[in-house]
């Protein structure tokens, strides 16, 4: 895919992230797809594949639905030649997105790529919720069993 004409000098990879961050630290998604995405950006998520300016708007204002109201930190940011890695959380008063990963690839100064991964977990439990169990089947977790764990449970 031929990037479009911008009379700009390609940028480099860290230099797009950096762009990147302070438009979505800001809120200007808009600015942000104009400098920084590929008219025709693929977006990969868990669930969906998003394409163009439209998709990268759909995918964002889903984790904004999802974190309403809440507030975003940037944990690490890794950058190579082509590729980044961006690790951040997510919190507002009822969700809880603990570690998100976004991967980009970068090419002649645009995002033509991306894949987003985060799981949204109520924010009022300590555990992710496939780890509960019912209060009529409280006893050993499935981990502790010692059919699966020998050893374990008898101390050997």
């Amino acid at each position: 895919m031929p990037p479009p004409a911008r009379g700009l000098r390609s940028r480099t990879t860290r230099e797009v992230m950096a762009s990147h961050l302070e438009h979505r630290r800001t809120g200007d998604l808009e600015a942000d797809l104009v400098e920084n995405y590929h008219p025709e950006v693929v977006v990969l998520s868990a669930r969906e594949v998003f394409r163009g300016h439209d998709g990268v708007r759909a995918s964002a204002h889903r984790l904004w639905r999802a974190a309403a109201e809440g507030s975003y930190s940037y944990g690490y940011v890794l950058a190579d030649e082509r590729m980044a890695m961006l690790e951040w959380a997510g919190r507002n008063p009822q969700f809880d997105i603990r570690c998100g990963i976004d991967s980009y690839l970068i090419e002649d100064g645009w995002v033509t790529a991306q894949t987003i991964h985060y799981r949204v977990e109520d924010a009022g439990l300590s555990v992710a919720g496939a780890l509960l169990v019912p209060p009529d089947q409280v006893g050993m977790h499935a981990v502790d069993d010692p059919a699966r764990m020998p050893g374990l449970a008898d101390g050997s």
